[in-house]
């Protein structure tokens, strides 16, 4: 069998401030023996962002398409060099191409590699998928999405049939007319069936319509109770669908039987509105809801839902980013949610051998607003990364650490010292407790207790205890505050033979608020 080779060439890397995924690019419907290879490039330590160029050498097999942050190398026909981008502790980039392979080759993961380059480790996957296609909207029968999914839990079960065959994708191509909302609603009658198969993709960006957001509604109002999509999978990937007006949750996952973690993805999917990005259609509990899992959650629009927009309990090494939580996908529609935007509940550390195991969650970069109680709600001080996100209008404090809207985080948060402008330039002082990353953020306005959220997120620096930014900006009448996260390394005892990581990710709320002079 040959094999694909896969070159990665991790040099070069250069910082960037703020990271966006890029579009997967459309896949033709495939047949015969054209496949889609998928290759997800992981980080896997706490790191800031990079760009790194990547190599891919095709071997002899037909490209038939390649993403559009690639090109075909001018000397080698079977090579193809690519730019991607890698966030800290997430899964950060995908590259999709569609080859024609001879009919012997064996579609599956070609390996699992992992490279290890100074601090940093890269973990790459390529992948072969074999689709399931939706060609109607209908309830049920053949070429429904109930079907789609009835097939996937009988033919994708078990790991040994992803490492024979690939793991499955339930795609769509539904046939015109285009109804004039310009997307398809799937509204079914009864709850759909659970997902089940070992390793899944449900991936509405392979329905070709102009639309520009999320071609497929489920659309729940039909439901007398249940989830829109509930997953018990391995690893479960739900790209470009709107979810919403289901009884319970848009999207529900909890581990299989005898696992202790489901990894989920859920990108670009509009969770409690429809596919406008604005126009309510709330979910009865929440938009996203998910039991022991990891992953990454990201360009999402969470609004509109009754209860929290989306409730992580017992995660590990999921990255909540880029999302808008409570507003809508413009940017100023403000359905908020009915509770908190983001709510996670993470006991105190478990344990391996006596020895605290640390749970890796960072939450960046998100806009959370309009929500009607906290922006981000954590049940204690455990383990997280939080930083750059915007929080405002939110009833509730900006990050709530111990539901109790008074503090409850294990590090205290930093101290404005001075804020004052001179000549163009506002310049902050402060200090942090420990040697950590501070971000910093202005606001127009006090709450009523004195507080403030975090409008604008207006730059971040290494601080160790004491910090001075300096933003070329006039921020006189607006108020300052700070929020940090720290990386610390933990101590395994002497009589302990285990693997424990040493590093643990602390953050703070907002620091109580100074005006500029």
């Amino acid at each position: 069998m040959r094999r694909l080779a896969i070159a990665l060439l991790l040099f070069a890397a250069s910082i960037r401030a703020d990271v966006r995924p890029r579009a997967i690019p459309p896949r033709a419907i495939e047949t015969g023996n054209v496949k889609t290879w998928r290759f997800v490039l992981v980080n896997d330590a706490p790191v800031a962002e990079q760009r790194v160029p990547v190599t891919f050498s095709i071997s002899n097999d037909e490209l038939l398409s390649i993403p559009a942050n690639c090109e075909r190398s001018a000397t080698r026909h079977d090579e193809v060099r690519c730019v991607v981008d890698i966030g800290a502790s997430s899964i950060s980039s995908e590259l999709t191409f569609t080859i024609r392979t001879s009919t012997s080759l064996k579609f599956g993961r070609f390996g699992a590699a992992v490279t290890t380059i100074g601090s940093k480790s890269w973990r790459d996957e390529a992948i072969l998928a074999r689709d399931f296609v939706v060609t109607n909207v209908a309830d049920s029968g053949a070429g429904s999405l109930r079907a789609a999914i009835e097939q996937v839990n009988e033919q994708c079960a078990t790991n040994s049939d992803v490492s024979r065959d690939g793991p499955c994708r339930i795609s769509f191509a539904i046939d015109a007319p285009l109804p004039a909302s310009g997307w398809y609603t799937i509204a079914p009658k009864t709850p759909l069936p659970a997902l089940t198969a070992y390793d899944v993709t449900i991936d509405g960006s392979t329905q070709a319509n102009d639309f520009g957001a999320p071609k497929i509604m489920l659309d729940g109002r039909d439901v007398q109770g249940g989830h829109g999509l509930e997953l018990h999978c391995s690893r479960a990937d739900i790209i470009d669908v709107a979810i919403g007006s289901f009884p319970q949750n848009g999207i529900f996952a909890i581990p299989r039987p005898s696992a202790i973690y489901t990894g989920v993805t859920v990108r670009r999917a509009w969770l409690g509105v429809d596919p406008t990005g604005v126009q309510s259609a709330p979910n009865g509990w929440r938009g996203l809801q998910t039991y022991r899992s990891y992953g990454t959650i990201a360009d999402n629009v969470i609004a509109a839902n009754r209860r929290a927009g989306a409730f992580f309990a017992h995660a590990s090494e999921l990255t909540i980013r880029d999302n808008f939580v409570g507003l809508g996908a413009d940017g100023k529609t403000p359905p908020g949610n009915g509770a908190s935007g983001v709510f996670i509940d993470v006991p105190l550390p478990e344990t391996y051998a006596q020895v605290p195991v640390p749970v890796y969650l960072t939450v960046r970069d998100n806009v959370v607003a309009y929500n009607a109680q906290a922006g981000l709600s954590v049940t204690n001080g455990s383990e997280l990364a939080i930083g750059a996100n915007r929080f405002f209008n939110n009833a509730g404090a900006a990050i709530d650490f111990g539901l109790n809207g008074r503090g409850g985080a294990i590090e205290p948060a930093p101290a404005i010292r001075a804020a004052t402008y001179a000549n163009g330039v506002t310049t902050i002082e402060g200090t942090a407790g420990r040697s950590s990353t501070v971000f910093l953020y202005a606001s127009g306005q006090l709450k009523a207790d004195g507080s403030v959220e975090a409008e604008q997120f207006i730059g971040q620096l290494s601080a160790g205890p004491a910090f001075t930014l300096a933003v070329p900006r006039d921020l006189r009448g607006l108020y300052i505050s700070a929020s940090s996260s720290a990386i610390t390394v933990g101590q395994i005892p002497s009589s302990c033979l285990c693997d424990v990581p040493k590093q643990h990710l602390l953050s703070t709320e907002l620091s109580a608020p100074r005006r500029v002079d």
